[in-house]
């Protein structure tokens, strides 16, 4: 079977919620588009992983992320799929207070389909990459299933595969932190049936004291135990899975994870159906089927971002987006502790460079989401959704302008693209 060739302005590598935001924006700018994702939904670990909320999306009540992730969550509550809550205390550590948007998952599956299809953005699914090559500031990918291999050609790619993958491949130099400092993978699982009304009473020591008991009784493997409303259902969605010094990149240790973190499930649900409210007759009704990894490879890049950057909140004359969410490491400090936060400075709202979006020596080729060069302390804070957001809409932006002005993306006019990214909605920069 002969090759089938396409071509784009823009390939973007990675279909979660990184790769829709900057696919979306460079569509809207009125160049070619072309989506790869290796799995059979868009989202990411906000579908695949069953998250099940958005975190870092708002601060004191305010919206901090941009017009397209404001877009998103809006088409899922036009569809009562999604629900902001504000000032919600995390279950390991009740002192530090964020707001959450909840949502349904399988939703979110949907709206970024229509999202995506409306900007006639070619998507391709179910594909791996065979090869990468950058020549002439062209990029060619071969992806490839059993069957057959297409041939796609592109002028600017943004990576958005959460781990510099693409950046990987093309022999660039990237950042992956040790086995024994990375954070704990997890698996979420949902039940249904639950009386939500009652499940709606639980307070924060009530929580308190069924973690502590269950960590007593060495049920839960630490003292998280996040519980959320699917919104518009009597399901629940649970993250209190872990399993610790895992390689992500290992094919020996996911598979032994993924054993160990089904088993915790089915320890789990008995006593969640004996300690939580409203869940007496809940049953299991979904595991994850994608892993949850907090920790992810980074591009070597002309800035590293640090945790000391967010914590003080630092002032870039390049800031692209900014984040809102603590540093939050799940990393265990000690037998009593699985997590620790740090909180943000100043006004809360951290900024966040294009340099660190920029690998040394590709010049065109853009790091997006998870991939940006930082430390494991300031990638604690920025990889939740929230901030992922606006940094994807930076990306989208930045590819937009290279094209236009036939530049480097390192040649990007700052002021030009921080100009942009206000339109979007990016605030604060």
């Amino acid at each position: 079977m002969p090759n089938k060739k396409y071509a784009a302005d823009v390939i973007v590598v990675g279909g979660g919620l990184a790769g829709v935001i900057s696919a979306i924006i460079a569509a809207r700018n009125g160049y070619k588009v072309i989506l790869i994702e290796k799995g059979s939904c868009l989202g990411g670990i906000a579908t695949a992983s069953m998250l099940g909320e958005i975190n870092g999306a708002y601060l004191n009540g305010e919206i901090v992320v941009s017009s397209i992730g404001e877009e998103i969550i809006n088409n899922l509550a036009k569809r009562e799929a999604a629900l902001f809550e504000d000032n919600i205390p995390m279950t390991s550590n009740p002192a530090i207070q964020v707001d959450r948007v909840r949502y349904n998952s399988e939703y979110l599956k949907i709206v970024l389909d229509e999202m995506v299809a409306k900007e006639n953005i070619q998507l391709f699914f179910c594909s791996n990459i065979k090869t990468i090559e950058n020549s002439n500031n062209n990029i060619q990918i071969t992806l490839t299933n059993l069957y057959e291999d297409l041939i796609i050609d592109g002028r600017v790619l943004i990576d958005s595969t959460g781990n510099s993958e693409c950046i990987y491949m093309l022999r660039e130099k990237t950042v992956s932190t040790c086995k024994d400092k990375k954070q704990a993978v997890t698996e979420i699982f949902k039940m249904g049936g639950v009386n939500i009304v009652e499940f709606n009473k639980l307070k924060t020591d009530e929580i308190q004291d069924i973690i502590l008991k269950g960590t007593t009784s060495s049920i839960l493997p630490s003292n998280i135990m996040s519980m959320l409303r699917v919104p518009g259902t009597n399901d629940i969605v649970i993250n209190c899975t872990r399993c610790e010094n895992i390689d992500h990149e290992s094919i020996e240790d996911i598979s032994m994870a993924l054993i160990e973190l089904r088993q915790q499930i089915n320890r789990i649900i008995p006593f969640i159906k004996e300690n939580v409210r409203g869940c007496k007759n809940a049953y299991l009704s979904g595991i994850a089927s994608s892993i949850g990894v907090r920790d992810r490879r980074r591009i070597d890049g002309m800035y590293e971002l640090t945790g000391d950057d967010l914590i003080a909140c630092k002032t870039f004359k390049d800031s692209v987006a900014v984040g809102v969410y603590p540093v939050d490491l799940h990393v265990r400090t000690n037998k009593n502790s699985s997590v620790e936060f740090i909180k943000i400075g100043g006004n809360g709202i951290y900024k966040i460079p294009y340099r660190s979006m920029l690998t040394k020596t590709l010049d065109n080729v853009i790091a997006n989401g998870k991939c940006i060069a930082a430390d494991d302390v300031a990638f604690g804070a920025f990889r939740a959704l929230g901030s992922i957001m606006n940094i994807a809409t930076a990306a989208g932006a930045a590819a937009s302008l290279a094209i236009k002005n036939n530049s480097s993306v390192k040649n990007v006019d700052i002021q030009e693209l921080q100009g942009m990214l206000r339109k979007l909605g990016v605030k604060e920069i």
